[in-house]
C-alpha cells in the first residue's frame, strides 16, 4: 500500500477532515515532491496523527507591570554595578531603603502602603475569621492572611516609580534560599543603629527575591518594648529551607532593581509555616507534614504550602548561602 505524507500549514482547524478527498494530491510551493519515487510496502498505513494546543494550557498573557522585574541580591549587587565600590554602593542602597520608610515611621498614620493591582476582592479568608485552617485539625496561632501573593506576579521597578510616594506590600508564602550577613548600620538623619538580615527567598513561580529585615539593635531597645525583641528573634531564628508567611512586605526599587523590605511600626509580620526537624525537639511551624499531605483545595493557604514545599523538595539543593550570624542554622548533616 502506497505511503503518504500529510503537512500541516500552521494550527489545523478543530473541523480538519481526514478523508481522502479533502486532502491535497499534490505538493505545493513552497513545498516539492519528494526525489525518490513512492515506493509500495506490505507494512500498513502509519497512524494519523496530530497534536492541537489546548486553550487552558495557553500562555496567559503577563500584565505589562509584571514583565521584565529583575530582583535585588545585596550579596550580588557589586556585580551589576561594578564601577562603584561596594561600601559605597550598599552605603546608598541603605540610605535608599531608609528614605522609603522614614515617612512611614514619622507619620500619625499606621499605614502607609497601598493595593496592588493584583490584589483582587475575593481574598482568601478574612483575618476576622477564627484562625483554625479548614480541612485541618491544626490550629494556626497567627491571624489567616486575608490574600496570597506569587513572587511571579511582584510588580517591576518602572511601576513601583509610577506610584510614588505610595510604598505597595505583598503577602507571601515562601522559602529561605539564602542568608545574607547580618549588618549593623547607623542612620544618617537620626543616627540610630539598626541591624540588617536579607533573606533570599522563592516559591514555585520564581526564585531570587530578597527581603530586607531592619532589625533594632537590642542595646538600644526601649524596656519593656517586648514586640521589637521577639521579632528580631524569630527573624534570626529563621533556618535555610524554612517555609514562612511574610505579611505586609513593602516592595521599593533601587537602580531598578525591586526589592522587599519589613515596615515599621510592627507592620510586616513573619511566621513559620513549616520546617523539616533535626530531632524530635525541634520546632516544626505550624504545619506538620501530614497536616500538608492531607489538604484539600479550599485550603488556599495550606494549599500553597504545599506547593512550595513541593518544588522545594524537588528542584531545590540542600546547599544554600548562608550568613556568618549562628543563630537559627541547621546541625551538619552527619547530625541530623
Amino acid at each position: 500500500m502506497s505511503r503518504k505524507t500529510i503537512l500541516l500549514m500552521g494550527a489545523p482547524s478543530g473541523r480538519l477532515q481526514w478523508d481522502d478527498k479533502d486532502l491535497l494530491k499534490v505538493a505545493v510551493p513552497p513545498f516539492t515532491q519528494w526525489s525518490s519515487p513512492t515506493s509500495t510496502s506490505s507494512r500498513p498505513d502509519s497512524t494519523k496523527w496530530r497534536v492541537l494546543q489546548s486553550a487552558n494550557t495557553a500562555k496567559r498573557h503577563r500584565p505589562e507591570w509584571t514583565q521584565d522585574t529583575i530582583f535585588l541580591d545585596t550579596a550580588n549587587l557589586p556585580t551589576k554595578m561594578p564601577r562603584i565600590s561596594d561600601d559605597i554602593l550598599l552605603s546608598q542602597f541603605y540610605e535608599h531603603s531608609l528614605s522609603i520608610l522614614g515617612p512611614s515611621f514619622s507619620s500619625e498614620s499606621d499605614i502607609n502602603d497601598t493595593i496592588l493591582p493584583f490584589d483582587e476582592d475575593d481574598s482568601d479568608v478574612d483575618e476576622s475569621i477564627s484562625s483554625v485552617v479548614p480541612g485541618s485539625a491544626e490550629a494556626v496561632p497567627f491571624p489567616y492572611p486575608r490574600e496570597l501573593h506569587d513572587i511571579k506576579d511582584i510588580p517591576n521597578a518602572s511601576y513601583l516609580r509610577s506610584i510614588i510616594p505610595q510604598t505597595p506590600s505583598v503577602t507571601l508564602v515562601v522559602a529561605v534560599m539564602g542568608i545574607n550577613p547580618l549588618r549593623r548600620v547607623t542612620a544618617r538623619q537620626s543616627k540610630q543603629e539598626l541591624d540588617i538580615l536579607e533573606l533570599i527567598v522563592g516559591d514555585e513561580t520564581r526564585t531570587g527575591f530578597g527581603v530586607t529585615f531592619w532589625l533594632p539593635v537590642p542595646e538600644n531597645q526601649k524596656q519593656g518594648n517586648n514586640s521589637a525583641a521577639e521579632f528580631r528573634e524569630k527573624i534570626l531564628g529563621i533556618r535555610l529551607r524554612d517555609i514562612i508567611l511574610m505579611r505586609n512586605v513593602g516592595l521599593g526599587s533601587f537602580q531598578d532593581l525591586v526589592y522587599g523590605q519589613s515596615l515599621w511600626r510592627g507592620m510586616t509580620k513573619v511566621e513559620l509555616l513549616h520546617r523539616q526537624q533535626v530531632d524530635s525537639q525541634d520546632v516544626q511551624g505550624a504545619y506538620s507534614t501530614v497536616a500538608i499531605g492531607t489538604t484539600t483545595r479550599e485550603d488556599k493557604l495550606l494549599c500553597k504550602v504545599r506547593n512550595v514545599r513541593d518544588w522545594l523538595l524537588n528542584f531545590v539543593g540542600t546547599k544554600a548561602r548562608h550568613g556568618s550570624h549562628n543563630v537559627g542554622q541547621s546541625l551538619p548533616p552527619d547530625t541530623q
